[in-house]
Parts: C-alpha cells; sequence; structure tokens
C-alpha cells in the first residue's frame, strides 16, 4: 500500500485523517506459538522445495549421462563389423535399447 499527501503530511498523520493506525495497514504481530508454527511451516517448505531441486537436478545428470552413453553404444553399433559378428551385434543392440528405455523413462518422470 502506498500512502502519499501531496501536501507534505507525514504517513502517520496522513493515517490518522484517515482513522487508521500503523497496525491496520502493517497488520498485528503474530502471537508466539502461531510465529513458530508459521517458522516450522516455512522450513519444511523450504526442505522440500531443496529436496525437490536436488532430484530434479539427480534426474537431468542421468539424462546427461545416458545420452552420452546412448551416444557411445551407437557408435560402437555402427563401427561393428557386419560379417561374422552377429553375435556381438545383437548383444550391442540390446544393451542399446535397454539404455533408450531408461532414458525415456526418465524423461518422463522428469517431466512430470
Amino acid at each position: 500500500m502506498l500512502l502519499r499527501c501531496w501536501a507534505g503530511c507525514n504517513t502517520s498523520a496522513v493515517l490518522a485523517a484517515a482513522g487508521l493506525g500503523w497496525g491496520d495497514i502493517c497488520g498485528k504481530p503474530a502471537a508466539p506459538a502461531e510465529a513458530a508454527r508459521l517458522r516450522r511451516e516455512r522450513e519444511q517448505r523450504l526442505a522440500s522445495e531443496a529436496i525437490l531441486r536436488q532430484r530434479r537436478r539427480a534426474g537431468m545428470d542421468l539424462l546427461r549421462e545416458s545420452d552420452t552413453a546412448l551416444d557411445a553404444l551407437a557408435a560402437r553399433l555402427a563401427a561393428v563389423a557386419w560379417c561374422g559378428a552377429e553375435g556381438d551385434l545383437d548383444a550391442l543392440a540390446e544393451q542399446y535399447h535397454v539404455l533408450l528405455d531408461r532414458v525415456r523413462d526418465a524423461e518422463v518422470s522428469h517431466a512430470a
């Protein structure tokens, strides 16, 4: 709230002229028990927000690591000699798809 008297009166005089006091515009101080409850609620909210930020950061780290691993695995798959290496190719392809599924799951859970 902004109070201004263009004639130069101080704020207390403006409040008095309006029949108000500082408590009317600033609120009354909370009782000690209420202040303690509000402080606990704020601390709990801040702690929950910190945990959420940490989980998001961990999720993003996992996505970056998985993306790097997917790139490396795709490069290995591309480099496999196709003649006589079907067993290696199948194992690499399986690893690739497992890792790809993990990345997709992480992206979905991170978006939620």
